[in-house]
């Protein structure tokens, strides 16, 4: 059975203890859900949204190399 782990504001891989225990578990996904709602909201900026876009591509890219986990971004 896969675990799915839905990543909403802490997107990082290292001390994350939803993924470390789904991925012990067995195969996971991790669900990222770019939310229009969410970034239209009068307190975030462009730049914050790049900011995340970044970082969760790095955190994609990482996920990957570990080859033990998978990454969809929605």
């Amino acid at each position: 059975m896969h675990q799915i782990v839905w990543l909403k504001r802490d997107i990082r891989l290292q001390d994350h203890a939803p993924i470390y225990h789904a991925s012990k578990a067995g195969p996971t996904l991790l669900l990222y859900v770019v939310g229009p709602s969410v970034w239209k909201q009068s307190d975030l900026s462009l730049r914050h949204f790049h900011f995340v876009l970044e970082s969760v591509f790095t955190t994609a890219d990482q996920a990957i190399r570990r080859r033990t986990i998978a990454f969809r971004i929605r």
